[in-house]
């Protein structure tokens, strides 16, 4: 029953979707995300999103079912400005395809998932793998979020988000990435640093926390199943934290947090600036270690105020990169470029979770 509805209610933003049909300003170039066999969730919310705020009309075209097995976010997809469903449509300006045989458009971008191979780093025109959270990609969020201050940062080191060990500590995150799971790299700060860790388990104990005058030099640890925090919120307490850690997500290394927090001015404390492109630098723009040991003695060093001096310099470097690189303003300037060079087509690298660890598997070698 639950899955007919879903049904039912992707049909229903077809239709309406069709209905409402906003051409917008016929001038605006166009675009066609045509995708058959692929899940319409996050990922391509992100680049309808991306076009979208790159000034395109985007038309949509999927297979049966793709369509019918939409999440959340490809609904919502739909409801984005300038973006309509359309099943025929194939005069556009450029065409975003997973399918490498495609001849639509007049110039065409093959979705590749493989972000975790260097050489999809490396060769593709455009490696955009995640931004913000699809909740966030809306221009009155991202332009607020340019217009927070710089200074002023009361909260030493902080995160938020799910960390529970069923879902947060998959074999593939140390098998086949090589990192501390979320569960376990949580697990390392709460056992390592017992009287300067604080689990608020409400939001009302998160803010008295904040407001007592000894906050500032602990690490503040938001599991959000127990303590969740209002969107209007979340930026704001970036804004006033020094450091972030940034753990895995459910399996993969990428993380909407981390863009967000470094768009904040935060400095993310990671184990894979690698899979970045170009990589984060440690000390620049993120402070990187490996393993338990390694964490333990950046967040002690941290924590020391033996990073106090550089702390606000990362930060500012840490935003720059964001705007340089995992900003809808960085995607539109490569859709540009890709647009303006002579090239008729290239590939769009994207992160796509399950498929994009499924592909990263294959080409290592690796047996589940």
């Amino acid at each position: 029953m639950k899955l007919k509805k879903e049904y039912l209610q992707n049909i229903s933003t077809l239709l309406s979707s069709c209905l409402r049909a906003p051409e917008g300003n016929r001038k605006k170039p166009t675009a066609l995300i045509a995708v058959s066999g692929l899940e319409i969730k996050r990922p391509l919310f992100l680049i309808a999103a991306g076009l979208s705020h790159a000034g395109y009309r985007v038309f949509v075209r999927a297979d049966c079912k793709s369509l019918l097995k939409m999440g959340l976010f490809g609904r919502r997809i739909f409801s984005l400005d300038g973006v309509s469903w359309s099943p025929v449509r194939k005069d556009a300006d450029l065409c975003l395809t997973n399918d490498t045989g495609a001849k639509y458009g007049r110039k065409r971008l093959v979705l590749d998932f493989n972000v975790f191979d260097p050489g999809t780093r490396e060769n593709c025109e455009i490696f955009f793998p995640i931004s913000f959270h699809p909740e966030f990609l809306r221009e009155t969020v991202i332009r607020e979020v340019e217009s927070l201050p710089a200074t002023g940062r009361d909260i030493k080191v902080f995160f938020a988000g799910a960390m529970d060990k069923k879902n947060y500590d998959k074999a593939d995150t140390a098998g086949l990435f090589h990192l501390l799971s979320r569960f376990s790299f949580i697990e390392t700060v709460r056992n390592a640093f017992p009287g300067k860790v604080f689990f608020p388990e409400s939001h009302d104990e998160l803010l008295l926390f904040l407001a007592s005058p000894d906050h500032g030099g602990r690490i503040l640890v938001c599991d959000t199943s127990r303590c969740r925090i209002p969107p209007e919120e979340w930026f704001r307490l970036l804004a006033r934290s020094e450091f972030v850690l940034s753990p895995p997500g459910v399996v993969q290394p990428y993380c909407h947090n981390t863009v967000e927090a470094m768009a904040a001015g935060a400095v993310p404390v990671m184990e894979y600036p690698q899979v970045y492109n170009p990589a984060l630098e440690d000390g620049v723009n993120c402070i990187s270690f490996s393993g338990s040991d390694g964490l333990v003695a950046v967040l002690g060093s941290i924590l020391s105020g033996g990073l106090d001096h550089i702390a606000l310099s990362m930060g500012r470097q840490a935003t720059s990169y964001y705007r340089e690189h995992l900003s809808l303003d960085s995607f539109s300037a490569e859709i540009a470029r890709f647009m303006e060079s002579p090239a008729v087509s290239g590939r769009l690298a994207v992160c796509q979770n399950t498929l994009s660890v499924a592909l990263f598997r294959k080409s290592s070698g690796v047996h589940q």
